[in-house]
């Protein structure tokens, strides 16, 4: 189904069916006081692309500084990249000198996770604006020697550095903080009609098919196949 491809990735099309997600989170992020927002679903569900169209508003606002790290091919407990991505952070929102947290950084220890944590909070308590971390696929995360002390890190540096606020991803929920701060938003399933839209998008891409009026009947069956899946979607549309 389909004419042949050049998009090769899920945010390479329409964001549809997910207005009143996309909604909800904006108020989230720019409006309460909540400072841990959680995107939960299916995997392949569209979680990612969510954020990203909630990064891409938040910074087109030039309110808050805001910065997006996606964790889904990072390896977590490597000392390397644990280091590597604070340094990062570190570095985007004002820079500082990270030497005192040493090359041998352990996170999943508990000195190391107070070093992260003091060096967070040093940085973020010299800011006048709000800061929003944007961390997708946080599962890779949860899923590895880190998850306590990562559950630890967050509870702690939310508790110290009032304008900070974190938005992630993950396929599980996140409750490490107290309800007051904390609100999750689950990603449904798209329905059929928003399945036959975003087929019909990616069928259409390019020219030498039948026309859509032609395949029309048959998308509709295979947007049922796709059970409200985007990405399964996708893939239909290029075959």
């Amino acid at each position: 189904m389909g004419n042949g491809l050049k998009k090769d990735t899920d945010e390479d099309w329409r964001f549809t069916g997910r207005d009143r997600e996309l909604e909800r989170l904006l108020y989230l992020v720019k409006t309460t006081n909540k400072r841990l927002i959680t995107i939960t679903g299916l995997q392949k569900i569209g979680k990612s692309r969510l954020m990203l169209e909630v990064y891409n508003d938040t910074v087109s606002d030039q309110t808050s500084r805001c910065m997006y790290h996606d964790f889904q091919n990072d390896n977590p407990e490597s000392t390397h990249f644990q280091l590597k991505w604070l340094k990062e952070i570190y570095g985007f929102f004002g820079g500082g000198n990270l030497d005192k947290l040493g090359d041998g950084l352990d996170f999943t220890t508990d000195n190391g996770m107070n070093c992260v944590v003091d060096a967070f909070s040093e940085q973020f308590q010299k800011s006048d604006t709000y800061t929003v971390l944007f961390l997708d696929n946080v599962e890779t995360i949860l899923g590895s020697a880190l998850r306590n002390n990562f559950q630890k890190f967050v509870k702690t540096v939310l508790q110290q550095c009032l304008k900070l606020k974190l938005v992630m991803t993950s396929s599980e929920k996140l409750n490490c903080v107290h309800k007051r701060i904390f609100e999750n938003v689950h990603v449904a399933k798209l329905n059929d009609e928003s399945t036959l839209m975003l087929l019909r998008e990616v069928y259409t891409y390019e020219e030498g098919g039948k026309p859509w009026e032609d395949v029309q009947e048959f998308m509709k069956y295979i947007a049922r196949l796709c059970e409200g899946l985007p990405h399964a979607a996708i893939m239909a549309g290029m075959e």
